[in-house]
């Protein structure tokens, strides 16, 4: 598939393609891995609560705060590498029938130029900063005594955390619509 509508349709390419489905096709994409994060970023916040008390030790133990985040970066970026490479296992399995659907002949092998391979570089960056950052933030923050004491609640004004639920619900509903319509 390309773009070029000055290439002939030879040597295995098609006739050249509308930019505008990339585009909304990539728009689409980028708000579904936003919801992703945003909804990672909120289940593991809530999920907090039951590690707290290893985060407790860790810290009554001589465990600090960068280490802290650090363990959660590192959590955070190999979820996204199995994300990652489950997603390569869909794609592979899902490529005829979009070819088939779409009238397209698109090979595995396309996905594999290193102009693309350093964009899914920077997307697994991004995406493992943006789904770990605020749960490492939030996580190394506890106060060890009260969570070793169970006397630690995830509440108040955390506008942050709600703000994103927020958001996960009002780019849920918008593709839902735009799905409709």
């Amino acid at each position: 598939m390309h773009l070029n509508k000055e290439l002939p349709a030879q040597n295995g390419l098609s006739d050249a393609s509308n930019p505008m489905y990339s585009y909304i096709l990539s728009g689409i994409a980028l708000f579904v891995l936003l919801i992703a994060c945003i909804n990672f970023v909120n289940l593991t916040v809530a999920r907090s609560v039951r590690r707290s008390k290893e985060i407790g030790i860790r810290k009554v133990v001589g465990g600090e705060r960068k280490q802290l985040i650090v363990q959660f970066l590192g959590e955070s970026f190999l979820l996204c590498f199995f994300a990652f490479a489950l997603a390569i296992v869909l794609v592979q399995l899902a490529l005829p029938v979009f070819n088939e659907l779409s009238n397209k002949v698109l090979a595995l092998s396309y996905l594999f130029d290193a102009k693309l391979i350093l964009g899914y570089m920077a997307l697994f960056i991004v995406t493992g900063l943006l789904a770990g950052f605020y749960p490492a933030l939030v996580l190394s923050n506890y106060n060890p005594v009260e969570t070793l004491y169970s006397r630690f609640i995830l509440s108040g004004k955390n506008y942050l955390q709600k703000s994103l639920v927020v958001l996960q619900f009002a780019l849920a509903s918008f593709l839902i619509i735009s799905t409709l319509v």
